[in-house]
């Protein structure tokens, strides 16, 4: 059995074809959030994925668009683009992103748009979140998006850079957590579309990249009066942050590897019994934060956006 994986589409209907077509026959086709947001075509994205009888996780963008939900807690230009495809979609529109479920087990994989712990939210960027999901399964392996970048992280390897290379099948077992990447907004410095197929008989995943019309959806994020961040980011010209940091403590050492305009790994000394503590003038971004941070877990992952928007500091 053949699965097509896709995220974060972001009503980018150019790509979704490009992927479809490139992708071929597939048994099903399963989309790991945020099918609106950003782009220009959200009513046609839906309309395609219905029609492929798609199955769909909600990802933080639907939810805002069919909600308003967690809009404080958006960058500027993502906030506009999320009302914008609030005005356009129709009720029905937004009510089949309102139902769609934040998790969902289909055999022995689970879906979701950002991780176990915080379905919605929580970037995986690394094998410890990774393994922190994949125990919260109670199937062998996980599908999620979020943020932008294909990764695989499979359980009992220790050095794991999650980075992938193309069109070479990588075996699941004995437990996997991978990321599709980003079918309409790529932010690994890969302007391509990617997605990943899934072959559950023979126990792999393939991930691929497709080249499509970037130009064409920068036209029409600009003819309809979305932000103007959107199609740069389209081609790597976004405010896009590409970190790597190392350090040691405890007699380890850990490497944070980071790509987006979605994601900081913020290294901190919070740990159970410490004494830290979050502070943020967003009360409720202040318990999302406490919430992804484990007690034994020294490091605090926080999206940029929010860190840049909402003056995150960490005190001792």
């Amino acid at each position: 059995m053949k699965i097509g994986v896709v995220s974060d589409i972001h009503a980018n209907l150019v790509a979704l074809e490009t992927v479809l077509a490139e992708m071929g026959s597939v048994d099903s086709l399963w989309v790991c959030g945020d099918t609106v947001g950003y782009g220009p075509d959200p009513s046609d994205v839906l309309a395609l994925l219905v029609e492929r009888k798609a199955t769909i996780v909600a990802g933080n963008h639907d939810r805002a668009v069919a909600r308003g939900e967690d809009l404080d807690l958006f960058n500027p230009p993502a906030a506009i683009a999320a009302r914008t495809h609030q005005r356009w979609l129709s009720v029905a529109e937004r009510d089949m992103l309102a139902a769609l479920p934040r998790t969902l087990e289909i055999g022995d994989v689970t879906l979701c748009h950002g991780s176990l712990r915080d379905p919605l939210w929580e970037y995986v960027t690394n094998p410890r979140s990774a393994t922190a999901s994949l125990a919260l399964a109670k199937t062998s392996h996980c599908c999620a998006g979020h943020t932008h970048v294909p990764s695989l992280f499979r359980a009992g390897e220790a050095q794991q850079p999650g980075r992938v290379r193309y069109d070479s099948p990588y075996p699941l077992a004995p437990r996997a957590f991978l990321n599709p990447g980003s079918v309409g907004q790529p932010r690994d410095g890969d302007p391509r579309a990617a997605y990943a197929v899934l072959d559950l008989a023979a126990g792999t995943v393939t991930f691929h990249r497709s080249v499509y019309r970037i130009d064409e959806t920068q036209r029409r994020i600009r003819g309809d009066g979305l932000p103007s961040q959107s199609a740069l980011g389209l081609v790597g010209a976004g405010p896009h942050l590409f970190l790597s940091h190392a350090d040691s403590f405890d007699g380890g050492t850990e490497r944070f590897s980071v790509c987006s305009f979605c994601c900081l790994l913020a290294r901190s000394e919070l740990a159970a019994g410490t004494g830290g503590r979050i502070v943020a003038r967003s009360r409720k971004l202040r318990l999302r934060l406490i919430r992804i941070l484990s007690p034994r877990r020294r490091t605090l992952q926080v999206p940029l956006h929010q860190y840049q928007h909402q003056r995150l500091r960490l005190d001792r």
